[in-house]
């Protein structure tokens, strides 16, 4: 069976390349000026290569610039590496599948969507940080699983280099790192013990002002921060953003409860009431999915004898899906940026239902 998944892989990256190309050469915009920005930033860098203008984030032109000065500057270059990492990535996620116990059936149906999700192929495919994130992603999960169960230090050195390679691509990965570590180091402990983690949420709000404060120097709180950053995305999605609840005025307890809906909202807007265009119902589509997993992931928990079935494996899953999700959202009012922000965790989403569907056989 091995063969004919990597056989599917290779399919899927081909078909990626050529979609990708076609979109390029018939100069159709698919993807957000982002992508343009990386590839011209590495053009210049080609040019006179300079640290300069170094950033956390960044480092994506840096490194598309190395192919570039060895190569050749055309755009093409850059989807073609794109899709190779996602290619790797893919792979990984068709391991992390068989390590957590798949039947064929249920590989062939997650590795189906994952190859074939219509956001993974727009964003995946072109100059973007998104590839990079989504191979990451995979394989701290892929080296987390493992130590959390092997205890090997080779699988710990793994998970740190993709966990530091992560935090290259943006701020957010950063405490998201920090987070990983953390739960790992507590994992050695009983599930009742490491309950309190979740309440660790709220120090999540107070490190994440960090990355504001480094875009807005002249801010004096977090609450400035988080609405000055909003007030740029809804000026870039004007015709996708969903209200931001939580204002500079808002007292803790009412940040935190609006936090919530803010969390939902970003992993379930559109609502069908608000869909106006075909991208639009591409995002309401795989925010099915979104509700799919939320269901079944608060069913398992709810259900006490259901709770006591969950093993270490989809622990793991969910405390990064939710990390990762809750971080995003804090600085997403608009779901043109979100299904970008979902990609890292697609994955995850995936192995999840995967899982959860194994343990209830």
């Amino acid at each position: 069976m091995k063969k004919y998944l990597f056989a599917f892989i290779i399919l899927s990256f081909f078909i990626r390349l050529i979609f990708s190309i076609t979109v390029i050469n018939n100069d159709l915009i698919l993807s957000p000026s982002d992508s343009t920005d990386f590839h011209n930033l590495a053009l210049e860098l080609r040019k006179k290569f300079s640290w300069d203008s170094f950033t956390i984030g960044w480092i994506y032109s840096y490194w598309l610039s190395i192919f570039y000065i060895l190569f050749d500057d055309s755009r093409i270059l850059g989807l073609v590496l794109s899709c190779l990492i996602w290619l790797v990535s893919a792979i990984y996620f068709k391991k992390v599948c068989l390590l957590i116990g798949f039947n064929n059936k249920q590989v062939w149906l997650y590795l189906f969507l994952y190859c074939f999700l219509p956001s993974s192929i727009f964003y995946a495919s072109d100059t973007l940080r998104e590839p990079y994130q989504m191979l990451f992603t995979i394989l701290i999960v892929y080296s987390g699983i493992k130590y959390l169960r092997f205890r090997k230090s080779f699988d710990y050195i793994k998970l740190c280099l993709s966990l530091f390679c992560l935090s290259l691509l943006h701020h957010v990965f950063i405490i998201f790192a920090f987070f990983i570590l953390f739960y790992l180091a507590l994992s050695k402990f009983s599930l009742k013990k490491t309950v309190f983690m979740f309440f660790l949420f709220s120090g999540l709000l107070i490190t994440f002002g960090s990355l504001f404060n480094s875009y807005f120097n002249d801010s004096s709180n977090l609450f400035d921060n988080i609405e000055k950053f909003n007030e740029i995305g809804r000026s870039f999605e004007a015709n996708s953003t969903y209200p931001i609840l939580y204002s500079s005025n808002s007292t803790s307890v009412s940040y935190f409860i609006s936090l919530l809906f803010t969390f939902l909202q970003y992993l379930l807007e559109p609502f069908p009431w608000r869909i106006k265009n075909g991208m639009d119902i591409v995002v309401f589509v795989e925010n099915i999915l979104r509700y799919i997993l939320l269901f079944y992931v608060f069913k398992i928990l709810i259900d006490f004898k259901k709770r006591k079935a969950i093993d270490i494996d989809l622990r793991f899953l969910i405390f990064c899906f939710f990390v990762i999700e809750i971080l995003w959202s804090i600085g997403t009012n608009n779901w043109g940026t979100a299904i970008r922000h979902h990609l890292p965790a697609v994955g995850i989403s995936f192995l999840i239902l995967g899982k959860i569907k194994t343990l209830n056989q």
